[in-house]
Order: structure tokens, then sequence, then C-alpha cells
């Protein structure tokens, strides 16, 4: 399996219609290639957009809170 995929299969990966992708690489909102007036798409690029802006979960966010507070009553 090749990591340069077409418009179609980057519908399939990121659940986008095709119009919505073609908008997104007009606006440099997602990471494409484009060659000959063809938009491809690194695999590997678009799963790690699909990545990014990870939301805490709620452990996670009383676990970094707990941390911060104690953090701060050491100081005091």
């Amino acid at each position: 399996m090749t990591d340069i995929i077409g418009i179609e299969d980057a519908v399939i990966l990121t659940g986008y219609k095709k119009s919505t992708l073609y908008r997104k690489t007009s606006t440099n909102v997602i990471p494409f290639h484009k060659r000959s007036n063809k938009v491809v798409f690194k695999r590997s690029e678009l799963e790690a957009w699909m990545l990014e802006n990870r939301q805490e979960t709620i452990d996670e966010r009383v676990k970094r809170l707990d941390q911060q507070f104690l953090s701060k009553k050491q100081k005091a």
C-alpha cells in the first residue's frame, strides 16, 4: 500500500465529502500536494492532521488541575 492517495481515498480516510476536501485544500487548512493540477495526499500527513488538537479526558483534566492546585499551594 502506498502512502500517496488521491481524493477518493482521502474521502474514505477522513469521512469528509470531496467538495469539503477541495475547499480545505484551497484554503490550505489540510496538508496536500499538487502535481499538474492533480491534488494528492500523503496518508501519514492526513492521519497526523486528523489527530491534532487532542481533547483531554475528564481523568486527565482532573489530574492536571490537581497538580496545578498543589503546585500553587506549595508556592504559597
